[in-house]
């Protein structure tokens, strides 16, 4: 910019062409300046090409290399990835064959604790058969040992009873020689008695004739009046006494005075039609 100048030189021609020319010179310093600024600055941007170049050239050497390397890099990681790929479809294929095995081991597993508890009920079914079997074989024992006291009882008694068998054997022998003699006896007597019977029916007969007939039962009983008793049987029981058996029951009459003692009736019999005695019983058998 130009100096400020008076006004009466502003509009002098040679002021405003000195004017004009510094302000050309300046203008042309300036230019200059920026001719030589602009010179360096090619230079230096020719050298920086230059060394740019250079760099271009190393750097595409290097980028050639590193995408050499980095193209056979690729190709060894598609050639891993490939075969992490198959790596993964084989353990993909391994793992499903492993889920259908553990599948299974499951299955088989949860059949196995199936038969496991099935397993253990029966153990317990058996273990409380078992205890059940343990106690009646404890009771087994125990009635066991108590039958065997009871043998041995019973065989102790059994000895006993053989020496009261060859005990009574000698008694039933020395009864059977006693009896014999008593029947003799008792035959002698019961003859007597018949005889008696007969002599006091005969007296009977002839002393009454037929306006009083009795019966035979009727003097034996001494019953009187038309009170009839029909004797069925006798039987001697001793040299003393015989039974007399008749339609109104059981008599016992005394043979130490026929004629004057009285019968005795047996309570509770009502009729007696046969006498059978058995003496090593001391029993008299009535069928009525």
């Amino acid at each position: 910019m130009a100096p400020c100048q008076p006004l009466d030189s502003r509009w002098d021609p040679l002021s405003l062409i000195e004017n004009r020319r510094k302000s050309l010179e300046l203008a042309r310093e300036k230019a200059e300046c920026s001719l030589a600024e602009a010179q360096r600055a090619l230079e230096q941007e020719k050298a920086t090409k230059s060394g740019l170049g250079e760099g271009v050239t190393k750097l595409q050497e290097s980028l050639d290399s590193v995408h050499a390397v980095h193209t056979k890099e690729m190709a060894e990681k598609n050639e891993q990835l490939e075969r992490l790929r198959q790596r993964t479809e084989e353990l993909t294929s391994m793992l499903s064959e492993a889920e259908k095995k553990h599948g299974m081991a499951m299955l088989e597993v949860k059949s196995a604790e199936r038969k496991l508890q099935l397993e253990l009920e029966e153990k317990n079914k058996y273990k409380i058969e078992s205890e059940r079997l343990q106690g009646q074989i404890h009771n087994l024992k125990a009635t066991n040992f108590e039958l065997n006291q009871n043998i041995e009882s019973v065989y102790e008694k059994v000895e006993g009873l053989h020496l009261e068998r060859a005990a009574l054997a000698e008694q039933l022998e020395v009864m059977e020689t006693s009896y014999a003699e008593e029947r003799l006896k008792l035959e002698a007597t019961s003859a007597q008695q018949t005889k008696l019977i007969d002599f006091l029916q005969y007296k009977n007969e002839g002393a009454c004739g037929k306006k009083r007939k009795k019966l035979l039962g009727n003097i034996l009983l001494r019953l009187d009046g038309d009170e009839k008793v029909d004797i069925n049987c006798t039987k001697l029981l001793n040299e003393e006494l015989v039974l007399l058996g008749a339609e109104e029951g059981l008599y016992a009459l005394s043979l130490t005075n026929p004629g004057k003692t009285k019968p005795r009736e047996v309570p509770g019999i009502g009729k007696a039609f046969q006498i059978e005695l058995v003496p090593e019983h001391n029993l008299a058998i009535m069928i009525a």
